[in-house]
């Protein structure tokens, strides 16, 4: 039983990651097009926010 959760985390964990990546990826082109502060700074928070949010509800299972 253990072990099946092990495995369900890991890939909840590697769709994560890989949508995490491809949300920064879309972002950093928004950014790199507009070239404004303000939305590095939104990105930033963005990007805390979800890794916090992503960290703690990986920490309660």
């Amino acid at each position: 039983m253990d072990q099946l959760n092990k495995k369900i985390w890991q890939k909840v964990f590697k769709g994560h990651l890989v949508s995490l990546a491809i949300i920064s990826i879309i972002f950093i082109c928004f950014i790199v097009r507009s070239g404004s502060l303000s939305a590095w700074l939104l990105v930033g928070v963005v990007l805390f926010l979800a890794t916090f949010r992503f960290i703690r509800s990986g920490y309660r299972q």
